[in-house]
C-alpha cells in the first residue's frame, strides 16, 4: 500500500501564533490566515504528488523488484514514443516477467555480444507491449539501440538522445547529408573519368566517333565489375585485372603499339591512384618514344640537382609538355631555346612562380636552355650512374642470398640488408668499406662479422653472368619466405 510522506515544518500551535502576533489590524490577521492556508495547500499537493509518483514508478511488478536503472530505461522509453502511463505499466510488467522467468536481476545481466539473442527477445517483447508494427523499421531500430545502450551501460546507465521524433529527424538529416556527399563525390569522379578520356583522345587524336567508343568501352567494363567510376577499382580485389582489361580493350580497339599501350596503362594507373585532384599526364608528345625518353631523362637529371618535392617536379613536367604541344614544339626544351620569353608559356610560368620553386626559377631556366647542348653529356652520366647502381643492387642480392644460406634470415631482414647495401655509398673494392659494411650489418642483425666480410669478398670475384643469376635467386628467396 502506498504511503503519504508526513508533512513537516508546518507549526499550527495557536499559542505560538498568538505569542508571535503583535497587536494588529484585521488585515494583518487575514494575511497570516492566508499564509497558513497556502502552506497547507502546497504540502497537500506535494503529498498527493508523492502518492501518484510512488504508485506509478514503484519498482515492484509481478512480485519482482525492478532495478531502478531498468525503471529509468522504461520510463524514458515510454516518454520517447509519447506513450501513456498505461503503456508504461505494460512495459514494466513485460520486462519484470521476462527477467523473473530467466532469473535475471536486471537488464545489466544480458549485456555483451554473447547475449544478443536475449537482447533480441527483450526487444520483441517490448515491441509487442508498445504495439509497434513489426515492419516499422525506424521504431524497431530506435528500440533496439536503446536496449543495447541499457544492457551495455550496466549500473552506469543514463539515457541520452531519447526523443524518437528528434532522433528520426537527425537520422534523416544525416542520411540526406551522406546521400548528397556521395552524389557529389560520384559526380567528381565521373568528371575525372572524362578528363582521362579527353587526355587519351587528344594524345591519339581520336575523332568524336572514336572518343565515344572509348567512353563506351570504359563504361561497359565498369558495369561488368559493378563499379560506378574508374576510381572505384582502386583497392578492388581484382585491381590489377581491371587495369589489364581496360588497357587491353583500348589497345585492341585503336590498334596501339606496345609502347602506346604502355602509355595508356600508365595513365590508367595514374587515374585510379589519383587523390582529390587528377591531372592527366599523357600528352601527344609522349608518342615519340625516342624524344619523350630523352626529355624525361634530361629533365630528371636537371631536377635532381635541386631539393624539390616529387609532386612539384611532376607538375612542372606536365606543364612543360602542355605548353610545348600547344606551341607546336616536339621537345619540352624548345620552350627555352627558341628565343621566347617564359611569360609566353602560361602553364610553365605558373609552376615556376609557385612556392616550390622559390628562388630557383632563373637557375632552372638557364639549365633548361643549355639542356640540348649538354644532352649527350647528361645522358652519358646518367647511364653510367644507373649501370653502377644496377651492379650494386645485383651484388647486394648475391650477398643476402649467401647470408641466408649461413644464417636463415627472415624476409624483412633480407630486404633491409639488401636496401642498406644498395643505398649506402660503399666501395667494395676497398677493404675498409668491406669491413665497415660487415661490422654495421652484423651489429644490426646479430650476425658473425667475419663471415659477413668473407661473403662480400666472394661476391667481388663473381663475373657478370654469376651475378645476374642472383637477381632471380633473390626473387625466389623472398617468395619462399612469404
Amino acid at each position: 500500500m502506498n504511503e503519504i510522506t508526513p508533512i513537516k515544518n508546518v507549526n499550527l500551535n495557536p499559542n505560538l501564533l498568538k505569542k508571535n502576533r503583535p497587536d494588529s489590524t484585521s488585515i494583518e490577521q487575514s494575511t497570516i490566515s492566508d499564509t497558513i492556508k497556502n502552506n497547507l495547500k502546497q504540502h497537500a499537493i506535494l503529498g498527493q504528488a508523492q502518492v501518484n509518483f510512488k504508485g506509478r514508478f514503484s519498482g515492484k511488478f509481478n512480485g519482482f523488484n525492478l532495478n531502478p536503472k531498468d525503471i529509468l530505461f522504461l520510463t524514458t522509453l515510454a516518454t520517447s514514443f509519447g506513450l501513456s502511463p498505461v503503456y508504461l505499466d505494460k512495459l514494466k510488467s513485460t520486462l519484470s516477467r521476462y527477467l523473473q522467468d530467466r532469473n535475471y536481476k536486471s537488464m545489466s545481466d544480458i549485456g555483451g555480444e554473447n547475449n544478443i539473442v536475449y537482447q533480441s527477445e527483450v526487444a520483441e517483447a517490448l515491441r509487442k507491449a508498445m504495439d509497434i508494427d513489426e515492419n516499422d523499421t525506424d521504431k524497431l531500430t530506435f528500440l533496439t539501440d536503446k536496449i543495447i545502450e541499457r544492457c551495455e551501460s550496466g549500473e552506469c546507465y543514463f539515457p541520452e538522445n531519447n526523443n524518437f521524433e528528434k532522433a528520426m529527424q537527425e537520422k534523416k538529416a544525416e542520411e540526406e547529408f551522406w546521400a548528397g556527399l556521395i552524389k557529389y563525390k560520384v559526380k567528381r569522379e565521373k568528371e575525372k573519368d572524362e578528363k582521362f578520356i579527353d587526355a587519351v583522345s587528344r594524345t591519339f587524336r581520336l575523332d568524336d566517333i572514336q572518343k565515344n567508343r572509348l567512353k563506351r568501352i570504359i563504361n561497359d567494363i565498369l558495369i561488368d565489375n559493378n563499379l560506378t567510376n574508374m576510381k572505384d577499382a582502386y583497392g578492388h580485389d581484382d585491381y590489377f585485372e581491371i587495369i589489364a582489361i581496360i588497357n587491353s580493350a583500348i589497345e585492341q580497339e585503336f590498334n596501339l603499339s606496345d609502347y602506346e599501350s604502355m602509355l595508356v596503362g600508365k595513365e590508367i594507373i595514374e587515374r585510379l591512384e589519383s587523390g582529390k585532384n587528377y591531372i592527366p599526364t599523357i600528352n601527344p608528345l609522349d608518342r615519340n618514344e625516342k624524344i619523350a625518353s630523352k626529355n624525361r631523362a634530361i629533365f630528371n637529371e636537371i631536377l635532381n640537382k635541386y631539393k624539390i618535392d616529387l609532386l612539384s617536379q611532376k607538375q612542372l613536367y606536365i606543364a612543360m609538355k602542355q605548353d610545348a604541344y600547344e606551341n607546336g614544339y616536339t621537345s619540352i626544351f624548345d620552350l627555352f631555346n627558341k628565343g621566347k620569353s617564359i611569360e609566353q608559356f602560361p602553364a610553365t610560368e605558373s609552376i615556376l612562380n609557385s612556392k616550390a620553386f622559390n628562388n630557383l626559377k632563373t637557375d632552372l631556366i638557364i639549365d633548361f636552355n643549355l639542356a640540348d647542348k649538354k644532352s649527350d653529356k647528361i645522358l652519358k652520366e646518367r647511364e653510367k650512374r644507373n649501370s653502377a647502381f644496377e651492379a650494386k643492387a645485383l651484388q647486394a642480392s648475391a650477398i643476402v642470398c649467401m647470408l641466408d644460406e649461413k644464417f636463415n634470415l627472415s624476409k624483412q631482414d633480407l630486404m633491409k640488408i639488401r636496401h642498406y647495401l644498395t643505398v649506402e655509398k660503399f666501395n667494395f673494392n676497398e677493404d675498409s668499406d668491406i669491413w665497415k659494411a660487415a661490422y654495421e650489418i652484423s651489429e644490426m642483425h646479430n650476425l658473425n662479422c667475419k663471415k659477413m666480410a668473407n661473403i662480400i669478398k666472394i661476391t667481388n670475384r663473381m663475373n657478370s653472368k654469376e651475378m645476374d643469376e642472383y637477381a632471380f635467386k633473390y626473387c625466389q628467396l623472398l617468395i619462399s619466405k612469404s
